[in-house]
């Protein structure tokens, strides 16, 4: 070996055997090790190592691929220190990518990987791309400082390993990483697979992306089981007669206008209807005597996208990271919108947002609304909002705007019916608080920015009934009130709200207000946004299509049950019945069952509990996986 390849070899080794310590270092941050000085750091270095299995076993292979190179290379000496030169920017990438994974984990319940790439938009809108765009000074400094530590520690193991050559010769050193790694790699594999059971927090980011541009949905078990049950949970067809027919005919109560209120990342648990703890929504108490009230209302999936087609075709979400929206806007299918316009209505959809993400605007245009307006052409002269980036669809207008647009435009035909959509926009990452902000007594202050964006919704909504009273509209109005998807703050070690199907992901607030129908009832029927447009059409006394999945809240002929998934990071599938609730993890084949009224937040994992639960639950989320994609299938003659 020539004195120049010998060189790049010491140079690489040095580097990897930096890179490797200071992975596992963060490693172990993430996984919450803990230094306490005492001859416990004896069995903690090893415990270290060994949880870093997966991000040794990438520096092992880009290792191992570039002194391969550098063998093919061995009479380029330009070419060798080009390899040196790129394997450190590789290195150094690494590394920025391990401390970055951090915010991943916090955020979306796992790493970076190709399905949130493009939930994403390619990055046009993405919440971790925000936050990574706002990350705190201390953890910049921390890359830096974490960098040229690396470097350093680089070049004094390039000095070591020179000392060492030069003594015994390169052969005999390299045997000391190649017997370790013989050693290792299966000890730490055991380690690993026993101990932290395939934890998401154990994995390489760069390798855990690689892998998921290759996880394919159908490769999951639940898509070619068989399963002996029925797919009447999702032919909603008829939905039979109700449970209270003096819901029932516009002629008897005079209602004729349909608003349907989206509060945008709310969860129920934050609206004091739904106990929440904070007073941030005191004009939606005012109006619950005469409301009813829906306990248990989920969203199928944490996303805006596919909670918009759920509410306006009344179909279960496809059951993929992709979209509707985005991937088909022009379905034909018959939308809450059209079947309206088709009775006479006036139509309208107004947002305070940016409807160009995943296509919505495109969407929308193909559901007969007469009017659409949202950030791009919404007139407001009221405070703007704008995102940390342009062109993340993360701008918007302060979201009374929307009530004074909608004030507008029912004042032009006042004598016809009308159908709108307000869907609110403050109350989404990374929030925004308009005028003076209220302190909510939280420590986290995105958390009280976001309660302060739910205090201003709130206010908003009072505006609008306010409104409908005064222009005498109040009784002829339905006013239906409710959440996209949820927003989580730190329970189950998760934020935002688009990774995981808990409680604060997924179970929605649904109240319909309406001084003629309703007063003060509350009901606990399980259902979701795919019901939400039968309901409305079943209060009016006007008939559904056939085509829906969904059933009105107030029939006889319902299930009892209601389906939901996350498909961003672990493909996540669940469903509830009664109180029971089942979250299986098909990535890792994991299960978890709660028992929600004992514990609504999801602490206590009753798997154990409930084998013939896990059982049936299994067998009914492959009917519906099956059944769904199947159906997709049909809407869509040429999807893969």
């Amino acid at each position: 070996m020539n004195a120049a390849l010998r060189n790049s070899v010491v140079k690489i080794l040095s580097i990897s055997v930096s890179l490797a310590l200071f992975l596992a270092l963060i490693r172990a941050y993430v996984i919450g090790f803990r230094w306490r000085f005492s001859w416990a750091v004896l069995t903690l270095v090893p415990r270290i190592f060994l949880a870093a299995c997966h991000d040794l076993t990438f520096v092992a292979v880009i290792t191992v691929l570039f002194l391969g190179l550098l063998s093919l290379m061995r009479n380029h000496q330009k070419t060798q220190r080009l390899l040196c030169f790129i394997y450190a920017g590789i290195a150094l990438l690494a590394l920025i990518l391990a401390l970055l994974n951090i915010i991943a984990l916090q955020m979306l319940g796992g790493p970076f990987n190709y399905q949130w790439l493009y939930y994403s938009d390619l990055l046009k809108r993405l919440d971790l791309y925000v936050a990574l765009s706002i990350v705190s000074w201390k953890l910049v400094a921390t890359g830096i400082l974490l960098t040229l530590a690396m470097l350093i520690v680089a070049r004094l193991l390039n000095y070591g390993i020179n000392l060492l050559q030069k003594k015994y010769g390169l052969g005999r050193v390299l045997l000391i990483p190649i017997l370790g790694s013989i050693l290792y790699f299966p000890l730490a594999h055991w380690y690993t697979s026993k101990l932290y059971l395939k934890s998401s927090k154990l994995e390489n980011p760069v390798i855990s992306f690689l892998k998921s541009i290759r996880t394919s949905r159908e490769s999951l078990k639940l898509f070619s089981m068989e399963t002996p049950t029925g797919y009447e949970d999702f032919q909603g067809g008829a939905s039979g007669p109700s449970k209270n027919l003096s819901i029932s005919g516009s002629t008897g109560t005079g209602v004729k206008n349909v608003v349907v209120f989206i509060f945008e990342s709310v969860p129920a648990e934050y609206i004091e209807a739904y106990e929440g703890a904070y007073p941030v929504t005191p004009e939606l108490t005012k109006h619950l005597k005469h409301s009813a009230v829906f306990k248990n209302i989920y969203a199928h999936a944490p996303a805006s996208n596919k909670s918009l087609v759920s509410i306006m075709l009344s179909i279960y979400p496809w059951i993929s990271y992709r979209s509707v929206t985005n991937e088909y806007p022009a379905i034909r299918f018959p939308s809450l919108s059209g079947a309206l316009k088709g009775t006479g209505y006036r139509t309208a959809f107004f947002h305070s947002g940016d409807n160009r993400f995943q296509r919505a605007d495109e969407f929308l245009s193909h559901r007969q609304f007469d009017k659409r307006e949202d950030y791009q052409n919404l007139p407001c002269e009221r405070e703007t909002f704008k995102g940390t980036k342009k062109g993340t669809f993360m701008d918007g207008f302060d979201d009374e705007c929307m009530v004074d647009s909608f004030n507008r435009w029912i004042g032009e035909k006042s004598e016809q019916p009308f159908f709108a959509v307000l869907w609110t926009m403050m109350t989404h990452y990374p929030y925004f608080v308009a005028g003076e902000e209220i302190d909510f007594g939280v420590n986290d202050e995105k958390f009280n920015r976001y309660l302060n964006a739910l205090h201003h919704g709130d206010k908003v909504l009072g505006k609008l009934l306010h409104m409908l009273e005064k222009l005498n509209l109040k009784e002829s109005t339905l006013v239906v009130v409710a959440g996209d998807h949820g927003e989580a703050f730190g329970r189950h070690n998760q934020t935002i709200h688009a990774s995981n199907i808990y409680e604060e992901n997924l179970h929605v607030p649904l109240i319909l207000i309406n001084q003629s129908l309703f007063n003060g009832e509350e009901y606990t029927t399980v259902g979701g946004l795919v019901d939400l447009a039968p309901t409305i059409m079943n209060i009016l006394d006007l008939p559904s299509p056939a085509e829906w999945q969904g059933r009105s809240l107030f029939s006889n002929n319902r299930s009892g049950r209601v389906y939901f998934f996350a498909p961003w990071a672990d493909y996540l599938l669940g469903f509830r019945e009664e109180n029971l609730k089942l979250i299986y993890n098909a990535t890792k084949n994991s299960n978890e069952v709660y028992d929600l009224l004992v514990d609504p937040n999801e602490t206590n994992n009753l798997a154990n509990q409930f084998p013939r639960f896990i059982s049936v639950g299994h067998q009914r989320l492959a009917t519906w996986v099956q059944y769904q994609d199947k159906f997709m299938k049909e809407l869509f003659p040429n999807s893969p």
